[in-house]
């Protein structure tokens, strides 16, 4: 993941503890344009989040406050919850 982004790691001890928000999260293909999401990238057992909100664009994925390229890989996205 790039320098830049600022990401909470789930260790998978407590995975569980959000297998409920787990369910709300979606494959990144299914993601729509021009809304607000919360970005993660799910890979040996852990989530990493995103804790800022992003837009899909036709150029890729921005950090929606301030229009600067996401510099991760996203697998899931959610709402994000304002």
């Amino acid at each position: 993941m790039g320098s830049s982004c600022i990401r909470r790691k789930i260790p998978a001890r407590e995975h569980q503890k959000e297998s409920v928000l787990m369910r709300e999260w979606h494959p990144i293909l299914t993601a729509p344009l021009g809304r607000n999401l919360q970005l993660s990238v799910h890979e040996n057992e852990e989530v990493h989040s995103l804790v800022f909100p992003c837009r899909q664009t036709e150029r890729g994925w921005v950090d929606a406050s301030k229009g600067t390229p996401v510099l991760v890989d996203p697998t899931h996205w959610r709402e994000w919850a304002d």
